[in-house]
């Protein structure tokens, strides 16, 4: 896999304002120089430059740009450049992985919230290749496009004197995860990892299927015990629900028999008697009416006849006075001639009216009141009647609510005996449903078992020291060899020999010895052969090759001049492959003759800039 980083846009990151690094425009040999304005005149003819203009600051903006972390320690709010007021920061690396151009851009908004995007650029058109995460993102990045994590970026393309990067620094456990990225053999620690969480999750599944099983088992007893219960509870209620049916029935018809037939006898009795009573007092009413009538008539009769009486009483005492003058052939006279004789007799006549009016208006007033005794009694037995209506039909209305509620609850018993008859035991079907469930749950043990016996014996391969030693044991040679043909090439007297555990050991001239032995001259020396053999492994081994080597003052503590000739030669022959070194330095033994661009990083006012 070919990586080819093209430029990198940093915008106020650190020493940096907006500035563009184009690293299509510098091939071959490339030395950075700095020139900084804020603590050195202008003018400075030092073939070193001066520090803090911002030169290894253009490295870390790729680092930054790609992993979005740093070499050094730096803290959040101290990436932004301090003499700019935005307080945002954004770097972009523009890079080609296999023919598909890339553009990663890692920063931090305002608020100093960190985040990462990632595109593919085909036609000049980006595809956003962001996952859900920061994290998620990244890991897609490192793991499936550069397959170079930030350990093996700074130990093989990017070089620094920050010795925490130094191979020798490393304790064992470090080195292993290392080496196991460098020989790209992570898989087997993933694999391990992975099959290792299934044999877990599998033991766990297992035991819960087992759980499961106890608890299906301990139910099907429960369902078998409550099923036998069931059905003696069930024929236990038939029968006492059949004995209150029958006891309810015998209880209604008697019911029926007596008291409703007795009742509804007498209401029709008194019904009878009350019709009777009822003529009996229509006609009673009726006589009344008449003798009202008749007395009306008597007394009408009477007094018609007593004022007739009156007016001829005072026709003759009109003429009396004159008639008691006269003498007795005179008054007889008298008399004819005003008719008084007439009147006389008609007197006579009326009065015998009036005393046979008088004698049957008594006689009418006690038929009357004859009639009201007998009218009174009807009424009274009426009432009486009524009132034992009313008392039977109560008693009836009573008896018949008793019957009415027999009925209910017999209707009612009647339904849950036949609901009880026709009940099915429900535990027959959990027990159907529980065999069921328990054949399920021995088969799915069953295949768990068989899986999990699989899994273990992958996972015992898989964790076997073996698979990874003998991966190694083959390279191990080839490493090896590489190594010590850097350090010869460096003209050093000694070798550093890698076994399978990738635990080194040290032949000199005179023997063995240790890396404490060692001068910091040799210590770099054995650095350098390593990062560069790795770099090499890397290319060869994992087919991972980038068309840039940085070195961060690398080539400044401890080396000769000599040992400084035999790794420039050697970088450049890294050029002669196409690859494009950046060396920053201040060792005076470097010549600009010796670069094919001399790259200059300017700073003033606290801002860095690029030219060339």
């Amino acid at each position: 896999m070919q990586i080819i980083f093209r430029k990198v846009e940093v915008h106020n990151f650190m020493s940096f304002g907006d500035e563009v690094f184009n690293l299509d425009d510098y091939r071959g040999m490339n030395l950075i120089k700095g020139i900084n304005h804020d603590i050195e005149p202008f003018g400075c003819t030092k073939s070193c430059g001066s520090n803090g203009s911002g030169k290894s600051t253009i490295f870390n903006a790729f680092v930054y740009g790609l992993y979005g972390q740093l070499p050094v320690k730096v803290k959040t709010s101290n990436i932004s450049n301090r003499a700019i007021e935005d307080k945002e920061v954004r770097v972009a690396v523009y890079l080609n992985v296999n023919g598909t151009e890339y553009k990663a851009v890692s920063g931090q908004n305002k608020r100093a919230q960190s985040y990462f995007t990632l595109s593919s650029i085909e036609n000049g058109k980006e595809k956003d290749l962001t996952r859900s995460s920061i994290a998620e993102t990244r890991e897609f990045f490192e793991n499936d496009i550069l397959r170079c994590d930030f350990s093996l970026f700074l130990r093989t393309i990017m070089l620094t004197s920050e010795q925490n990067y130094s191979f020798f620094k490393l304790n064992a456990s470090a080195r292993k995860e290392f080496i196991e990225k460098l020989f790209d053999i992570g898989v087997f620690g993933d694999m391990f990892s992975l099959i290792h969480r299934d044999v877990l999750n599998l033991d766990k599944d297992i035991i819960a299927a087992q759980n499961r099983l106890m608890v299906l088992r301990q139910q099907k007893e429960d369902f078998e015990s409550k099923t036998v219960d069931f059905e003696n509870g069930k024929k236990s209620k038939i029968a006492m629900l059949t004995e209150s049916v029958g006891k309810l029935e015998r209880e209604l018809e008697d019911k029926k028999g007596k008291t409703v037939s007795k009742n509804e006898d007498a209401i029709a009795k008194c019904k009878l008697a009350l019709e009777k009573c009822s003529t009996i007092k229509d006609q009673t009413e009726a006589a009344y009416r008449k003798l009202v009538t008749d007395g009306s008539s008597y007394s009408s009769k009477k007094d018609t006849s007593l004022r007739a009486i009156a007016d001829r009483k005072k026709i003759i005492e009109k003429h009396a006075d004159l008639k008691s003058k006269l003498c007795s052939d005179c008054k007889k006279i008298f008399s004819n001639h005003y008719k008084l004789g007439q009147y006389e007799q008609e007197i006579t006549d009326l009065e015998k009216v009036v005393k046979d009016a008088e004698t049957k208006m008594a006689e009418n007033t006690t038929s009357k009141e004859a009639n009201r005794k007998t009218y009174s009694e009807i009424q009274s037995k009426i009432n009486l009647i009524n009132s034992k209506i009313s008392e039977l039909t109560r008693e009836y209305n009573e008896q018949m609510q008793v019957i009415r509620t027999y009925e209910a609850n017999l209707a009612a018993k009647r339904k849950e005996l036949s609901m009880v008859s026709v009940q099915e035991n429900p535990y027959l079907s959990l027990i159907e449903k529980n065999k069921t469930d328990t054949a399920d749950v021995i088969a799915q043990i069953s295949s768990l078992t068989e899986r999990e016996k699989y899994l273990k014996k992958a996972e015992g391969i898989v964790s076997q020291d073996n698979i990874r030693k003998f991966i190694i044991k083959d390279f191990l040679g080839l490493i090896n060899g590489m190594v010590k043909n850097y350090l010869s090439k460096m003209m050093a007297r000694y070798d550093c020999i890698f076994d399978e555990d990738f635990d080194y050991s040290f032949k000199t001239d005179t023997g063995d010895c240790e890396l404490g032995n060692f001068s910091c001259g040799e210590t770099m020396k054995l650095s350098l052969a390593v990062n560069f053999a790795f770099r090499d492994f890397m290319a060869q081994r994992s087919a991972i090759t980038s068309n840039v080597l940085f070195i961060d003052e690398y080539l400044d503590s401890g080396i000769d001049t000599p040992t400084l000739s035999s790794v420039m030669e050697i970088m450049k022959d890294y050029t002669r492959t196409g690859q494009n070194v950046f060396v920053i330095s201040h060792r005076p033994e470097l010549s600009d003759e010796d670069f094919n661009h001399i790259i200059f990083i300017e700073k003033k006012d606290g801002v860095s800039h690029i030219r060339r």
